[in-house]
């Protein structure tokens, strides 16, 4: 088996559980993502640091993959602030974005 092969299976068996989630259970997941996120920062800023490593600087993409402090800062508020802004619908496996400033 692949080193590739049980983190497919691993998200493969967590997407399952995400689309049995309701609501609730989907809210709280967030709010946990954007303490994670804020957790360990520390370890994701160093493992981004190595992608940056591979890559270009003279890439465009490079800005795009660059993580900093403030980055993941604002992506784990923006979890929270979706936590407040999107209804859930399991049943059907779609999102509805109710605040249109996250579009």
């Amino acid at each position: 088996m692949s080193t590739v092969e049980p983190l497919i299976i691993k998200t493969w068996k967590a997407a399952v559980q995400l689309r049995r989630a309701n609501d609730k259970q989907l809210q709280k997941m967030l709010l946990q993502l954007a303490d994670a996120l804020e957790q360990h920062t520390h370890t994701l800023l160093k493992a981004n640091q190595k992608d940056l490593e591979k890559q270009d600087p003279a890439n465009p993409r490079t800005d795009r993959l660059l993580l900093n402090e403030q980055r993941i800062k604002g992506i784990a508020n923006s979890r929270r602030k979706s936590f407040c802004s999107i209804s859930f619908t399991s049943k059907i496996g779609m999102v509805f974005i109710t605040d249109k400033s996250l579009v």
